[in-house]
This record gives C-alpha cells, sequence and structure tokens, in this order.
C-alpha cells in the first residue's frame, strides 16, 4: 500500500521550573499561543520576512507554515486537496490537570512524516526557548530530553538531551512496511473498536459527521494518507484500488456506538470551540486492508486542528480473533 512511507514519532520531556507551572485543561493550546507560534517562525523563516506570504516559495519546506499558515498543493492533479495536511501531529498529554509543581515531568508527543522529518530541530529549538523566556502566563520549563521512539518494536534513541543541547542523527523510524506487517499479523481480523480521544471533527457534504460512519473515516484516512505519500516521499502514489476499498468499507458493520459529538459550545469544555467525536465505537465484518491506513492515523490524528492534538483516536483490537 505505501511500504516506502516513514514516520518518525518522538517523546519530548519537560521539566517544571522553579514557582510551578499552569496550562491549560487541553495542553495543546499551549502549542497554539502566539508566543510559541513566534518562537518557531523566528527559527524556520528564511525570507526575513515580516509576514509570512503565500507566495513564499519556501512554504513547502517550512515547519511555521505548515502548522499556521495553509500550504497550497501545486501539481494540477492535487489541486482539489486543498491545502496540504500537515506532516506534524502532536500528541499532548491527555491529562486535564492544569497546576504542575516544581520539577515534575510533563510529555508531549511529536509524529513526523516524510521529508517532515526535518522539521524535528525546529521544533526542539521553539520548545526549548518558550521554556527558557517563559508562557505569556507566567512559568518556565526546561527541555531536558527528546527520545525517537519505535512503539512497534518498543525501541527507543535519544536525538536530544538537556546536558550538551546537541541533536544527534538517528535512523529510528516506522516504515510504511512496518505498518502493513504490523497489519498483517493481526488476522485474521473481523472487529476492532475505536476510542476518539479528542474531537475528531469530519464533514460529510459540507455538515458535521456526528456519528461514526466508517465509510468516511476510510476515505480521510485514506485522502490523508495519500497525500502526505505524495507531497513528503518524493511524490509517490499508493498502490491500492481505492473504488474496491471503499466498496469493502460499505460492507462494514457498527456493532456498538458509544460516542457523543462534542458541539464546542459547552462552557467549560476542556476542548474549547472543538468540534468532532468524542468516545469509543466498535466495528465488524473488517477486512485486513484497512488495517495500516488506521495505525498511521493512530500517529498522524484525523480531521481539523490534527497537527495541535485534535482527532486522536487509539485502536483497540481483540488479543485473539477466532472464525464463528
Amino acid at each position: 500500500m505505501f511500504s516506502d512511507f516513514r514516520l518518525a514519532y518522538y517523546r519530548f520531556t519537560l521539566q517544571v521550573g522553579e514557582g510551578g507551572l499552569v496550562l491549560p485543561p487541553f495542553k495543546g493550546d499551549l502549542l497554539r499561543q502566539e508566543k510559541f507560534e513566534t518562537l518557531l517562525r523566528r527559527h524556520s523563516c528564511i525570507t526575513a520576512r515580516r509576514e509570512c506570504v503565500s507566495r513564499c516559495l519556501a512554504r513547502t519546506t517550512c515547519p511555521y507554515a505548515f502548522l499556521f499558515k495553509e500550504v497550497e498543493a501545486g501539481p494540477l492533479s492535487y489541486r482539489n486537496f486543498h491545502p496540504i495536511p500537515p506532516p506534524v501531529a502532536w500528541h499532548p498529554p491527555p491529562e486535564k490537570k492544569t497546576d504542575y509543581v516544581t520539577g515534575e515531568n510533563i510529555y508531549f508527543h511529536l509524529a513526523l512524516a516524510g521529508q517532515g522529518i526535518s522539521f524535528l530541530d525546529k521544533f526542539i529549538i521553539a520548545m526549548r526557548e518558550l521554556g527558557e523566556e517563559g508562557l505569556a502566563s507566567g512559568g518556565h520549563f526546561s527541555l531536558r530530553s527528546v527520545l525517537s521512539l519505535c512503539p512497534l518494536s518498543g525501541t527507543e534513541q535519544t536525538v536530544y538531551n538537556y546536558g550538551n543541547k546537541q541533536l544527534t542523527e538517528t535512523d529510528l523510524f516506522i516504515s510504511g512496511s512496518k505498518l502493513e506487517a504490523w497489519s498483517e499479523a493481526q488476522r485474521p481480523l473481523k472487529r476492532f473498536q475505536i476510542l476518539f480521544l479528542t474531537p475528531t471533527g469530519l464533514q460529510v457534504q459540507g455538515e458535521d459527521m456526528q456519528e461514526p460512519l466508517f465509510p468516511v473515516l476510510v476515505r480521510e484516512l485514506f485522502r490523508k494518507a495519500s497525500l502526505l505519500y505524495y507531497f513528503f516521499h518524493n511524490y509517490k502514489e499508493m498502490d491500492i484500488n481505492y473504488r474496491e476499498l471503499l466498496r469493502k468499507a460499505d460492507k462494514v458493520q457498527t456493532v456498538k456506538d458509544h460516542t457523543r459529538f462534542n458541539t464546542g459550545e459547552k462552557r467549560g469544555s476542556v476542548y474549547g470551540k472543538a468540534v468532532g467525536l468524542l468516545g469509543e465505537v466498535g466495528y465488524s465484518n473488517l477486512d485486513p486492508d484497512f488495517l495500516p491506513l488506521f495505525k498511521l492515523g493512530e500517529y498522524m490524528n484525523l480531521g481539523a486542528q490534527a497537527a495541535f492534538g485534535l482527532g486522536r483516536y487509539r485502536l483497540k483490537i481483540p488479543v485473539r480473533q477466532l472464525d464463528s
């Protein structure tokens, strides 16, 4: 399907400084604050312009532009897919608490796809300086380490530590081949559950999807994977029959649905105005061809504001699945 796909996954360990730290209930908001945006732009921009402009030739290689500006597709055949999805997905810590004491560790995870892996140093510098300069609301932290992880094998490598502040190169990444091998090992596959951890906002014919329609999930996962493969892996195209995949998706059955639609209007909501699905849904009558896409989506998130931690979900697969 996408054997040459490359995905790098990192864990950022932040240590709270003197006086403690107060963070928003949804920690992804820390990454959307103006101070982090300013720092990332400072270290990403190579044009020295005062403002980010749509005609900038460096936009397709700029982490700041992908996070905070829409980057347009260039080739004619892909202009209908606007904008290009960022090759970036943050996984903020899931806890809802806001007060952290001196010395406490906070863990952010970051997924980067293909050529987006080269963005890592800019994120490390921006996060380190954000902690050193302090948040707009007050409080400091230090970036203690960044580890490269491969959750499929359980291996890890240090790429940055507080002691020497040097970035160490690593060849540890998750390939499309590894995702496909993992998926193959799950056979025979008949069912799985999806737990939507943060609001997953998708649309159907211009309207918010308020129930977990399996064909829509497959369509959006395929769209995101194919665009990430094309734009960030030297214009490679996925080797799969898309119409046949959707035909199989139409046959999948929903066996339980404990999801709810987050409207973004509830006062005091952890996710602010974020709109999308939360909760758990189960599906049966599955085809194994779906698994690599859903496993990739676990890392890259899905839907609106996926780069900042929305649209995060977890696959739940029974330990053993027997033929009926």
